[in-house]
């Protein structure tokens, strides 16, 4: 590697790093982003789990208060 890529670069070394700098922070991003994703899938996974826990709740409840 003999030319610079950025011409506002000191030198090569400081286009590789800003090159790798770039790569390792748009993954960055994705994987944050990813986990958000997941986060927010997990908080609506458990808000139904909680719902039907509470539906079974009332619908036994329900069942003892017929079955009087």
């Amino acid at each position: 590697m003999t030319g610079k890529i950025f011409s506002e670069s000191v030198n090569v070394y400081q286009d590789q790093a800003r090159i790798l700098f770039d790569y390792y922070r748009q993954a960055a991003e994705k994987i944050v982003n990813e986990e958000e994703r997941i986060e927010e899938e997990i908080l609506k996974l458990k808000a139904e789990q909680e719902e039907k826990e509470l539906m079974q709740a009332v619908e036994g409840m329900y069942h003892n208060l017929n079955t009087l």
